[in-house]
C-alpha cells in the first residue's frame, strides 16, 4: 500500500507573503499553479523499474553498498547509497517535482547535491534529495520544474564521500515551509517500491500515454483504461491537470466540484451527479477551458508522430483539438484512455503541432474505445 497523508494542509494559497518552501525556495504567488503532482516514482540510477539491474546493456548493475538506519545513537543513515563501482552515470528525477535546492560544490559532507520537492496524491509532500554528485554536472536551478525521468546531474564522489556513488533519501515534511534537512526520512527502497507505477509494463502506445496520466497523479495504478469515465473520475482528472491555486484537492467528489467550481476549473451549472457516466459534450467544454487556463503537465509520452496516430484512431483525426465540436456530439462512452488521449495532446506545446492536418477518410469521427491492455506480467519497460 501507498503511504497515508502525513497531515499536510494549505487548501488555498495566500498571495500575502511567499512561502518559503522547504524552507529555502521563495515561492511567489502562482508559482504552484505550475507545479505537477507526483503519482508515481521510479529509481534516480540504474533501471528505473527494477533494483540491481543496469539500466543499459553491459552497464554494471546498482547495489545498495550502505542502506537506510533509523535513527538510534550517533551512528544513523538517513539514505541509502547506490554504486555500481564507476562514476559519471546519470542521475534522473525519481517523480515529477519542483528544484528547491541545487548545489554546485566539492567541500561540504554531501557535496554537489539536489533536493526536488514532490506533491503527492493525497495532499502531502516528500523530498527527494541527490549528494555527492560529480561537480559541475549539475543541469537544474532552483525554481525549475522538473519531470520524472528527467536527467539530473552525474553520480561523482563530491564532498565526504570515498568513492564514485549516489546518496539517496526520501523525507516527509509535516510543513510546507520546515526545513528538508530537518523532516522525517524515510527508508528510499521501501518507498520507491510502493511508489513504482501499476502501468509500468504495458509498452504499447496506450498503456504509455496510461503510464504518462499515472504519473501525473490523474489516474491509480489499477485503473483499467478500458472503463467507462465517470464524471467524479473526470473531475479528479481536470484537478490534476488544470493551473488553478488550490493545493490540495478535496477527497470528496461534491466537494471537489465546488472547488473546481472555485477555481474556474469547471462552470457554475456544471453536472452533479458524480456517478453518472461523463459525457463526451462535458469533456469538450472542460478541455475548451483548460485550454484557456493553461494545464501543468508533463510533456506528452509519445512522439508526434505516434501522437498523431493514436489520436487518429481513437478520434479519427490526428488533431483533435481542431475538431472538438465533431466529438462533442459522440453518443459512444467516454473511456478513461480516451480522455488521457485527449489531455495528452493538450499538453503538446503549440509549437509542435504544426501545420492544420486533413481529417481522414477511412476513420469515423466518434471516439472508440481502445482495445484492453496487455496483461501486467509482460516485461518492465526499460
Amino acid at each position: 500500500m501507498r503511504p497515508p497523508a502525513r497531515g499536510l494542509r494549505l487548501t488555498l494559497l495566500s498571495a500575502a507573503a511567499p512561502l518559503l518552501l522547504a524552507g529555502l525556495l521563495p515561492t511567489p504567488d502562482g508559482a504552484f499553479e505550475r507545479w505537477c503532482w507526483s503519482g508515481a516514482f521510479t529509481y534516480p540510477v540504474g533501471d528505473p523499474y527494477r533494483f540491481a539491474v543496469g539500466a543499459a546493456r553491459g552497464a554494471p548493475p546498482y547495489e545498495v553498498s550502505r542502506g537506510f538506519l533509523e535513527p538510534q545513537g550517533k551512528r544513523h543513515h538517513e539514505g541509502a547509497d547506490f554504486s555500481n563501482g564507476r562514476g559519471g552515470d546519470i542521475v534522473r528525477a525519481t517523480a515529477h517535482g519542483l528544484v528547491v535546492l541545487a548545489e554546485q560544490r566539492d567541500t561540504a559532507a554531501f557535496g554537489s547535491r539536489i533536493v526536488l520537492a514532490h506533491r503527492l496524491p493525497d495532499g502531502s509532500l516528500a523530498y527527494s534529495v541527490y549528494a555527492h554528485l560529480q561537480p559541475g554536472s549539475i543541469q537544474v536551478r532552483a525554481g525549475d520544474r522538473v519531470w520524472l525521468a528527467q536527467p539530473l546531474a552525474r553520480v561523482g564522489h563530491s564532498g565526504n564521500a570515498s568513492g564514485d556513488h549516489l546518496h539517496f533519501e526520501l523525507r516527509r515534511p509535516q510543513d510546507l515551509e520546515e526545513r528538508w534537512e530537518n523532516t522525517r526520512a524515510v527508508d528510499p527502497l521501501v518507498f520507491l517500491a510502493a511508489w513504482l507505477p501499476g502501468h509500468r509494463a504495458d509498452t504499447s502506445r496506450i498503456g504509455r500515454t496510461l503510464l504518462w496520466a499515472e504519473e501525473a497523479a490523474m489516474i491509480g495504478p489499477r485503473d483499467d483504461g478500458v472503463q467507462t469515465l465517470t464524471r467524479a473520475a473526470w473531475w479528479e482528472m481536470l484537478a490534476r491537470a488544470a493551473r488553478h491555486p488550490a493545493f490540495e484537492l478535496q477527497s470528496r467528489p461534491d466537494s471537489l466540484r465546488l472547488e473546481l467550481i472555485d477555481c474556474g476549473v469547471l462552470p457554475m451549472r456544471a453536472e452533479a451527479r458524480a456517478e453518472e457516466r461523463v459525457r463526451w459534450k462535458e469533456v469538450v467544454r472542460d478541455v475548451r477551458r483548460l485550454k484557456t487556463m493553461g494545464v501543468r503537465l508533463p510533456p506528452p509520452p509519445l512522439s508526434r508522430a505516434l501522437q498523431a496516430s493514436e489520436c487518429e484512431r481513437v478520434f479519427g483525426n490526428p488533431r483533435p483539438l481542431e475538431r472538438l465540436s465533431t466529438i462533442a456530439r459522440a453518443t459512444v462512452p467516454v473511456a478513461r484512455a480516451d480522455a488521457c488521449v485527449l489531455l495528452a495532446e493538450l499538453a503538446t506545446p503549440d509549437s509542435l503541432r504544426g501545420t492544420r492536418a486533413k481529417p481522414s477518410r477511412s476513420s469515423a469521427h466518434a471516439p472508440a474505445h481502445p482495445p484492453a491492455p496487455p496483461p501486467a506480467r509482460a516485461p518492465a519497460r526499460k
